[in-house]
């Protein structure tokens, strides 16, 4: 996920979360790995407060076709995983239950 940024989303990703399962049918659900540069004032806030600031995000979804992350977790699924992407408004309220919600037809 990238936060809007100056009319441009910013280059670095803030966000990511993987799981190769659905929950239930036609559900994903998983927690944010917070991303930051080390030594950036980016950090020292998630330090503070493990949380995304509300704003304007672009969500990125990605399905692993070929299997690669089974073969090496640390794989960075390229362009042609990219099955579609969606812009969100929202508050990151942490914790469970107070999820916020993307419907997978919103990706183009």
């Amino acid at each position: 996920m990238r936060e809007k940024e100056f009319a441009a989303f910013s280059e670095w990703i803030k966000a990511c979360a993987a799981d190769p399962k659905l929950r239930k049918p036609r559900l994903w659900q998983h927690s944010l790995v917070l991303l930051a540069a080390p030594e950036s004032d980016q950090a020292a806030a998630f330090a503070k407060k493990a949380v995304l600031p509300a704003g304007k995000y672009r969500i990125e979804a990605y399905v692993d076709k070929n299997g690669d992350l089974s073969r090496d977790w640390k794989t960075v699924l390229g362009k042609n995983a990219l099955v579609g992407t969606a812009e969100i408004e929202t508050k990151w309220i942490p914790g469970y239950g107070k999820m916020t919600e993307l419907n997978a037809a919103a990706l183009k």
